[in-house]
């Protein structure tokens, strides 16, 4: 599995690398090193649009991660490729009824969300509307906020955040996540989310000159 996870998180770098590249030199190499590690992702799916033999393999956010190297690739495949079309299946199917995009055995139901809204909208499917408004409004309700009784006084270390949705604890990397799924599903940066949000990751710091609790 660690395998399959390495060459989706490759291609994602690569293909971003791909771009600021242009004109230059090595943008042939790059594209290549892409292409070679799609080729793996790819040889890697199972008939249920998993990829890998881990138990973990089922978990949507990995599918996500394979799903959103592969749309990425120089050629950009979409639902008309079978492989695309799979992962997409398999994902769809583990939407709950409160909108996370997860698989309650495993639990991590912000990550698993987070990250398959952002392989979903690499495929730029107008079809898939639905399914994300439903999964925007999950990934919300797991920002510890005040409605989940987090004060920014009280709570300066984890107001703001967000966590792995299974348990009430925030951390930088999925607010990441959280972030690139919510901005890339219309958040506005003006908006409360936002703000808290962007207060969580001040305070994350390692920064006087914006964390206002530094010292704490």
């Amino acid at each position: 599995m660690k395998n399959v996870f390495l060459s989706a998180m490759l291609v994602s770098f690569v293909a971003a690398g791909a771009l600021c590249a242009g004109e230059s030199a090595d943008y042939d190499h790059v594209v290549g090193a892409a292409n070679r590690a799609t080729g793996f992702l790819i040889g890697q799916q199972n008939e249920d649009g998993t990829f890998g033999k881990s138990p973990s393999a089922k978990m949507p956010g990995l599918v996500g991660l394979a799903l959103k190297g592969i749309a990425g690739c120089s050629y950009k495949p979409r639902m008309e490729h079978p492989v695309v079309a799979r992962a997409v299946k398999f994902l769809l199917s583990k939407q709950q009824p409160n909108g996370s995009i997860a698989d309650p055995k495993f639990g991590l139901e912000n990550y698993n969300t987070s990250v398959a809204v952002i392989a979903l909208l690499a495929l730029e499917d107008s079809s898939f509307k639905a399914v994300l408004d439903k999964a925007k409004k999950f990934i919300l309700t797991c920002q510890l906020d005040e409605e989940l009784g987090y004060k920014p006084d009280e709570h300066p270390r984890a107001f703001g955040g967000f966590g792995y949705g299974s348990s009430k604890r925030a951390d930088v990397s999925n607010t990441g996540f959280s972030l690139e799924a919510l901005n890339a599903l219309g958040l506005e940066k003006n908006s409360k989310a936002y703000q808290n949000a962007m207060l969580f990751l001040k305070r994350s710091q390692d920064n006087d000159e914006t964390n206002d609790v530094a010292e704490m």
